[in-house]
């Protein structure tokens, strides 16, 4: 709807995010897909404006996974710890291992 309102004359309607595939893993094609359990408190803000990102059903605990496309493991590590213990890294293994790499390291001190 976006590009055809620009084209149709009306600036205003064009949304650019609908057009790149960008977020917290970083500008570009995502190889794979991350899936990580959200709070319920977090989810919903987290999720906002995540392109690409699909949120499952809650869960028995009011936690969801929601699966991510994800291109760099980093990237979407520090985005995850923003959340603290409101995320929770299912799969894929490299980046749950990234995450817990960060946080030992900061323990650590």
């Amino acid at each position: 709807y976006g590009e055809v309102a620009a084209k149709a004359g009306n600036p205003r309607a064009f949304r650019a995010a609908e057009h790149v595939m960008a977020g917290p893993w970083g500008v570009g094609e995502p190889s794979t897909s991350a899936i990580v359990a959200l709070a319920p408190e977090v989810v919903w803000w987290a999720t906002a404006d995540l392109a690409g990102a699909e949120a499952g059903a809650p869960r028995d605990d009011g936690w969801t996974e929601v699966t991510i496309p994800l291109g760099d493991v980093a990237e979407l590590a520090g985005w995850i710890l923003q959340f603290g213990p409101d995320a929770v890294v299912v799969a894929p293994p490299e980046l749950r291992d990234e995450v817990l790499s960060r946080l030992e390291a900061i323990r650590a001190g």
